[in-house]
């Protein structure tokens, strides 16, 4: 049938399906969390991916079977405020969650956040302009304390 149609509708079907794929593509690529950097806090090294978009920042790390224990994901927020707050819509494990304030300084911690506890929404006390998802069990293994800096 292709062959039939006039070359007008061929080259407009052809245009609207690269068209289509294009702006598929930039939308996955819009979804995922920005390339791995490296988060050095209290001397311990994590590969960090950064959440920078509403979507990124609701999606978190839900829908992940595990992370391993030297990953993160970094949110970062658009201003420093009490209200970034974390669920665990969609998750799979444990996770323990770390708030930074604009020097990098972490300003509250949350340990062993379970995914039964959706919907449930857990605030800092303080303003952040960072949050850090890393496994449950690393602020206690790696001994993160609340006014430690991290680098990256």
């Amino acid at each position: 049938m292709l062959s039939k149609m006039p070359k007008s509708s061929v080259a407009k079907t052809a245009l609207a399906l690269s068209l289509f794929v294009f702006v598929v593509a930039v939308s996955l690529l819009l979804l995922l969390p920005k390339t791995h950097e490296t988060l050095t806090l209290g001397g311990v090294k994590l590969n960090i991916a950064r959440a920078t978009t509403i979507a990124q920042q609701a999606k978190g790390l839900s829908g992940r079977p595990q992370v391993k224990a030297d990953e993160g994901l970094l949110f970062v927020f658009s201003n420093s405020s009490n209200e970034h707050c974390v669920w665990m819509k969609d998750m799979q494990f444990a996770i323990d969650v770390l708030w930074l304030n604009q020097n990098k300084a972490v300003v509250d911690t949350l340990e062993n956040l379970q995914p039964n506890t959706y919907p449930r929404a857990f605030c800092p006390k303080q303003d952040a302009k960072y949050m850090l998802e890393t496994i449950a069990g690393a602020v206690q293994n790696n001994r993160w304390k609340i006014g430690q800096q991290a680098a990256f």
